[in-house]
């Protein structure tokens, strides 16, 4: 058996059926519920992890950030000054589909689901008092109620409702960054839009780089759901491998 082969067998085991037909489940009540109040939090979540992965990419490049507004149309901004302009426009899709895969695989991965949820409260509180302004308005309140919410949950709420509400977070959000992409820079083909930005970067038409993140959102979705139900199978391996047997 070559390695490539023996490196899709191990994959293969390691897919969770289950787990894949559960997560199937929950991207089909995200569609039901999609124009809802329900799934509404969560997209704004979404842009919130947006706007952050613009801060961020201006920190580590060399910026500034001056605020983060967020607005109940389900949109924002990130102003910055100074950071590379190419690594700053690119983070935002990208990086809101990145939050969502991460929170989804360390769901998957990990018993520390009420820790994790604190953690993630944490920085929405943290990122409201640092970045988002004015402090009295939309995205600032929605931050900090969200945020104490999500702290409430990881100190009093059951270990098990923890871990699939971060799931529902982690799957909405790279949903949500794949269709995003898919408003902004393809059918409406927003000027100001990230791809906007990009093309007068590089030249290259904004509907490029729309059609370029959405592939690369499909992609990376599919991956985190994969990695994901392959995490969940090894965790239940080792927790059935670590009960104690039965006595004859």
């Amino acid at each position: 058996m070559t390695k490539k082969s023996s490196t899709w067998a191990e994959i293969r085991r390691g897919l969770n059926g289950k787990i894949l037909a559960i997560y199937g489940g929950i991207i089909l009540l995200d569609h039901v519920f999609w124009n809802t109040i329900i799934i509404y939090p969560l997209k704004i979540l979404t842009v919130f992890f947006h706007e952050l992965s613009h801060a961020l990419a201006a920190i580590v490049t060399g910026g500034k950030v001056l605020e983060i507004v967020l607005v109940p149309e389900q949109g924002g901004h990130c102003l910055i000054a100074g950071g590379n302009g190419f690594l700053v426009s690119s983070a935002g899709y990208l990086g809101s589909l990145i939050w969502g895969g991460i929170i989804l695989v360390s769901a998957a991965n990990s018993k520390r689901d009420k820790q994790i949820m604190i953690a993630l409260g944490a920085i929405l509180i943290a990122v409201s008092f640092i970045w988002i302004r004015p402090f009295i308005s939309f995205g600032f309140i929605f931050c900090i109620i969200l945020g104490g919410a999500m702290m409430a949950s990881g100190n009093y709420l059951p270990t098990k409702v923890n871990d699939w509400v971060l799931r529902t977070v982690g799957l909405t959000s790279c949903l949500y960054a794949t269709l995003d992409v898919k408003d902004d820079t393809i059918d409406r083909n927003l000027q100001e839009s990230d791809a906007g930005r990009l093309a007068e970067i590089t030249g290259m038409p904004s509907l490029f780089w729309g059609y370029f993140w959405m592939a690369l959102a499909i992609m990376g979705t599919v991956c985190f759901i994969l990695l994901a139900s392959m995490a969940q199978g090894k965790l239940q391996g080792k927790t059935r491998a670590n009960l104690p047997s039965e006595s004859k």
